[in-house]
């Protein structure tokens, strides 16, 4: 009798900047990790995105050929039936055959990983673009998560492109004088706000992802907050409420608003001075029975928990 083949699981996260993969076996011991280029295809070409795949995953691959595996991809680009369709023909078409795997948005996976275990949780992801996912055992929701032009209120791209703004109403007398109008040159590498906007349009061309370049300045909130730069604390916020009012659509369509709940968050936009405990005095406010996720930003892991319950089912 030939033996069994040992099972492996393989997780994949590809957010909005980047994309990282681990394989583990049974015992959660973690054979390969591997940082790669993000796998949205909205903002890249569906070539660029099959090589940074097949490149991301071909060293774990090469340790899993002689295993059974299971594998769980969390995609920033997953959001319709359409991308799904895509994005199962690209998965498939790298893994060798006969594994077995999913696809989901990757709010699903890192809601797995703040929140295991939990019937009733919300995700709200701020990075370069914005998310809430919530589930209530089989039942899902989900709101903001429509990409740049149709949602990514709270994101850091919302929050990039309100500072450029800022620093421009600054600078031509239509808005209140803000650091921005001198932050913003500088990062760009010019003088004046007048010199900013040729450069920066010169390089939203040249550039190949322009959301994540866009969404880049919005770490200038951190230094215009710290300077109690009134403008960047409005801006700030905003995107609070934006993120609040994500959470209060998805608690109406899970019917979980006056129920405890688990709520995690990902996303560097977190980082922003006082941004998360004043997002958790305003949730705390609206929803007293809510539960704050202790657990690590480590959305890869929740794919491979995923990837789990795929051999499970």
């Amino acid at each position: 009798m030939a033996a069994l083949k040992k099972k492996l699981y393989l997780g994949v996260e590809g957010g909005g900047t980047k994309s990282t993969a681990m394989l583990v076996d049974e015992q959660n011991h973690i054979i390969v990790q591997k940082e790669g280029e993000d796998l949205n295809y909205h903002g890249e070409e569906e070539k660029t995105v099959r090589r940074d795949l097949s490149k991301l995953l071909a060293p774990l691959l090469r340790k899993s050929k002689n295993g059974k595996l299971y594998a769980v991809f969390g995609l920033a680009g997953l959001d319709t039936k359409k991308d799904e369709t895509f994005y199962r023909k690209l998965v498939k078409s790298v893994l060798p055959p006969k594994s077995i795997f999913d696809v989901v948005n990757d709010t699903k996976t890192a809601l797995e990983a703040c929140c295991p275990n939990e019937r009733k949780r919300i995700l709200v992801i701020s990075g370069t673009g914005s998310n809430v996912y919530g589930e209530n055992g089989t039942k899902i929701a989900r709101s903001i998560g429509w990409d740049f032009v149709f949602g990514d209120e709270g994101s850091g791209y919302d929050i990039g492109t309100r500072v450029l703004k800022a620093a421009m109403c600054s600078f031509d007398g239509r808005g209140q004088k803000t650091i921005f109008e001198s932050l913003v040159p500088k990062r760009i590498g010019v003088k004046t706000m007048e010199d900013a906007v040729p450069t920066l349009y010169t390089k939203l061309r040249q550039i190949q992802n322009m959301k994540q370049y866009v969404a880049s300045f919005a770490s200038l909130l951190d230094e215009a907050i710290k300077d109690n730069d009134r403008v960047a604390i409005e801006i700030r916020q905003e995107a609070i409420k934006a993120l609040t009012q994500g959470i209060s659509a998805v608690t109406r369509k899970l019917t979980i608003a006056s129920e405890k709940f688990c709520l995690g968050y990902v996303g560097s936009v977190w980082e922003t001075p006082g941004m998360r405990q004043r997002f958790e005095d305003e949730v705390k406010k609206q929803y007293p029975k809510v539960c704050f996720s202790k657990h690590d930003d480590l959305s890869v892991w929740g794919a491979v928990l995923l990837a789990k319950k795929l051999d499970r089912a």
